[in-house]
């Protein structure tokens, strides 16, 4: 059995994302604002996601002949 995992998300990367080019470099304080976004963003949206994986669960949709 093997436990989910979530690649992390860096500052370098975050800054690729934001722009291509390698140009954009945020501060330690822009970091650590957006940082705190993501998670907090992440937090709520993986508790909806498994709320309704557990709805589906008890509504049978996970058992071998829902497959």
């Amino acid at each position: 059995m093997s436990d989910i995992q979530i690649d992390p998300i860096t500052k370098e990367g975050f800054e690729r994302w934001v722009d291509e080019t390698g140009e954009t470099i945020l501060t330690d304080e822009q970091w650590e604002k957006v940082k705190d976004e993501i998670e907090g963003r992440v937090e709520n949206f993986i508790d909806g996601l498994l709320g309704d994986i557990v709805l589906d669960y008890r509504e049978g949709h996970y058992d071998e002949e829902g497959e």
